[in-house]
């Protein structure tokens, strides 16, 4: 008989925000467009950063009755340029967010739901090798000033990736990252020659892949590899443009007709990983964030009759 496995869904939040400083003056000057807020930073973080720290769970007569922190309970990154504004602007919610990381840590043994990013959100294939360097090794010292560990993993802006972009980020000792569908071209099992195609973003993105750096002739460029897991396209634009997630049973009825391939957490003995190989340089449209009026006990209610725990 065979052993039943548990199925999971997993949302990350891409947060960012450009340096919108005075380079004269360090200070972000009013922006009309903001109003009724000072500035953007200000107006974003009212509305996303700071409400997501203490997200208000409501009951049928619109009364709250639970306050949670989502930052908890989903992969996350920060971008260092808006970490450093939370941290200065929102002292409150940098502690929370944090607390959150440092619980999900302890939860998942280690494995804490944030994750760095480039440190100048800039499009990595067209860096110099050194500029490459720089901006993975800034985004690692800021992530680790912020939150007292190494990060695991790391966004790349845009999501852009290279053979040389993979290589900086092995050699940094950074283990895994999120990339689109659209940038896979081929995969193979590991052990097999045979690679199948994926161009057309059919890619099962609910798998995850490794990719070893080999050059043109098939030698490996440096030791290591990259695991990479990509995100639904059509969940993620519709969470984007579509306000996906302002009704937790809307998004749960998206996944069902979506009728995503959701598959079970195994050992690679159980669910043999796969190699990847990516179409060189390219760039999909930019992810989004998420919504405070999208809390985490809402959704799972909606996940929990599929029987599709919410992770991390």
């Amino acid at each position: 008989m065979e052993k039943k496995h548990p199925l999971y869904f997993t949302i990350h939040g891409h947060f960012y925000q450009p340096p919108r400083e005075n380079p004269w003056t360090g200070v972000i000057e009013n922006q009309p467009s903001a109003r009724p807020f000072h500035d953007w930073n200000d107006r974003i973080a009212s509305q996303c950063y700071s409400p997501n720290s203490a997200s208000r769970i409501l009951n049928s007569e619109g009364r709250i009755q639970d306050i949670v922190n989502n930052y908890d309970f989903m992969s996350f990154n920060m971008g260092p340029t808006l970490m450093g504004w939370i941290r200065t602007h929102t002292p409150d919610t940098y502690k929370r967010i944090q607390e959150a990381d440092k619980r999900s840590a302890e939860r998942l043994n280690g494995h804490g739901n944030a994750i760095a990013q480039v440190y100048n959100h800039i499009i990595m294939p067209l860096a110099s090798e050194q500029d490459k360097r720089t901006q993975i090794l800034w985004g690692i010292e800021d992530f680790k000033f912020h939150f007292g560990r190494m990060p695991e993993a790391m966004w790349l802006a845009e999501t852009a990736i290279n053979l040389p972009t993979v290589v900086e980020l092995i050699k940094a000792g950074i283990k895994f990252t999120i990339l689109s569908p659209t940038q896979a071209d081929s995969f193979r099992e590991l052990g097999s020659e045979k690679w199948e195609g994926c161009s057309n973003t059919d890619i099962d993105t609910t798998r995850p892949y490794r990719i070893y750096p080999r050059d043109e002739k098939g030698n490996l460029v440096c030791d290591g590899y990259l695991d990479v897991f990509f995100y639904n396209p059509w969940l993620s634009s519709a969470v984007g443009f579509e306000h996906l997630l302002r009704d937790a049973g809307v998004f749960g009825k998206r996944i069902q007709v979506r009728r995503l391939p959701l598959q079970p957490i195994r050992s690679r003995e159980q669910h043999g990983a796969r190699q990847l190989r990516l179409v060189p340089g390219k760039v999909p449209a930019q992810a989004r964030g998420i919504a405070e009026e999208f809390p985490r006990r809402r959704l799972r209610l909606e996940l929990r009759p599929r029987r599709w725990p919410l992770v991390p």
